[in-house]
């Protein structure tokens, strides 16, 4: 199952990690029965990674465990100009499949020689860990404002983008309390009971700190902080157990304490900050006019310039849907 994990999601790999130091540190099971658990916990998730691994070396004559994107992803999170979230440092296009295409031709012409996918890939982690060595200070700054944006309700857009899906969609509509500004306040004072009354939630920890640390290193947008997302609706579970507790117990003072940390940590979350949804309606446009509906594409493609007058490949967009319709 870790193996699939790993292979559906590679934010996942540094559970392999943390449970190493679970298993043999954590007390969890008894020293004569260590190897037998680390062996047979790896074995399995290699068993899974090693198809794969042959199919990328077969293919592309690289050896590619399960991707070659991760340079350019954390390249993405660390540079000059980076946001945290997911962005354009190039300049180019307007989504992720662009932004690989073109790191691919970048690292090329960079280098001066056509580049195999690991290398690619090299290349970009090392531009990044440049930046970080040369600008540590903006590099901590940056740090931090991801900590801010990934525990920030704003849901943030990079292929998919939950408002607009939500424009089309009944059921998202219907489920407003079902969102992440509710259940990030809870996680976190259920965190914070967690740590107070020492509970043994170990593997709950390693599962959370490794999503969110995918996201801080790398990016934050909503499609990967939502693989937090369950294990944080678990933390929020013992805010909620908590607060029946303190009632039942009658310690008011405590119920107030808490009630008065959860409503700074909700006002915080949900603070209201004004995004840029030109992509998405760029992307919108795009995929209706590949379905051959101009009216649409233009109305899309009218919206994200609205949004963004300079975004130039939505005006080139625009012009081929007036192309289209004559």
């Amino acid at each position: 199952v870790l193996g699939m994990s790993v292979l559906a999601h590679s934010a996942a790999l540094p559970v392999l990690i943390f449970l190493f130091f679970w298993l043999w540190f954590g007390g969890c099971v008894v020293r004569e029965k260590r190897f037998a658990a680390t062996g047979v916990l790896y074995a399995g998730v290699l068993i899974v990674l090693f198809f794969p691994f042959v199919r990328n070396y077969i293919v592309a004559k690289d050896i590619v465990p399960f991707t070659s994107h991760a340079g350019i992803n954390f390249y993405i999170g660390a540079h000059e100009q980076s946001q945290g979230k997911f962005s354009l440092p190039f300049g180019q296009g307007a989504g992720p499949r662009e932004v690989f295409r073109y790191s691919q031709e970048m690292a090329d012409k960079q280098t001066g020689k056509k580049l195999k996918p690991s290398e690619v890939s090299s290349y970009w982690f090392k531009k990044g860990l440049s930046f970080i060595t040369f600008h540590p200070f903006k590099y901590g700054q940056l740090l931090f404002k991801k900590v801010f944006l990934f525990f920030r309700a704003f849901e943030i857009p990079d292929v998919e983008d939950y408002y607009i899906s939500k424009s089309f969609s009944w059921v998202l509509d219907l489920l407003p309390l079902f969102h992440f500004g509710i259940i990030a306040p809870f996680a976190l004072l259920g965190m914070l009971v967690c740590l107070l009354r020492r509970e043994k939630v170990v593997l709950l920890w390693i599962y959370f700190l490794t999503f969110f640390l995918s996201c801080v290193i790398y990016f934050v947008n909503s499609r990967y902080r939502f693989a937090a997302v369950s294990y944080m609706i678990l933390f929020a579970s013992f805010a909620f157990y908590w607060f029946y507790r303190k009632l039942r117990e009658r310690q008011f003072g405590k119920f107030l304490c808490g009630g008065s940390l959860l409503v700074f940590l909700f006002t915080l979350i949900n603070i209201p900050y004004r995004e840029d949804f030109s992509i998405s309606y760029y992307n919108l446009g795009t995929a209706y006019l590949k379905l051959n509906d101009v009216n649409v594409a233009e109305i899309m493609f009218k919206k994200s310039i609205f949004l963004n007058p300079s975004f130039a490949k939505a005006h080139f967009n625009l012009g081929t849907a007036y192309f289209q319709k004559g």
